[in-house]
C-alpha cells in the first residue's frame, strides 16, 4: 500500500504482511494483526497499535514521531533516532523471536506495551 499525500489509516483486520508506505503524510495502524508489520514515511509520523505479536515490526519515519505498541512479549527490540528522544518501555528479550525495529531522523520514539 504506497500513499504519496495526506494521513494513511490502517485499522483492523488481518493480514500475512503490512507494508503501508506515505511520502508526504502520517501512517496509522490500530488493531492489525498481520505476521509481518513495515511501515515508512518521508514525512510525517508513523502509530502502531498491534492486536497481535508479529513476527517481525519495522517502522521507519523520515521526520516525525514514532510511536510503536506491541503486544505484551518478548521482544528483540532496535530503536534509534537522530535527532529525538528515544524510550523504550517493553520488555526486551536479545534471543527473542519478535525482532522489534523503530526509527527516525528528526522525531521521539516510543515503544510501549498495549495495556
Amino acid at each position: 500500500m504506497r500513499w504519496y499525500g495526506g494521513r494513511l489509516r490502517v485499522g483492523g483486520g488481518s493480514s500475512e504482511a503490512l507494508d503501508p508506505r506515505s511520502g508526504d503524510g502520517s501512517v496509522r495502524a490500530v488493531g492489525v494483526d498481520a505476521c509481518s508489520v513495515r511501515t515508512r514515511t518521508g514525512d510525517g509520523s508513523v502509530q502502531l497499535e498491534l492486536g497481535t505479536v508479529p513476527d517481525l515490526v519495522d517502522s521507519r519515519g523520515g521526520d516525525g514521531p514514532v510511536p510503536v505498541v506491541p503486544p505484551r512479549a518478548g521482544h528483540r527490540m532496535t530503536a534509534a533516532g537522530g535527532d529525538g528522544s528515544v524510550r523504550v518501555d517493553v520488555s526486551r528479550d536479545g534471543s527473542g523471536s519478535h525482532p522489534v525495529s523503530a526509527r527516525t531522523g528528526y522525531g521521539k520514539i516510543t515503544v510501549r506495551t498495549a495495556n
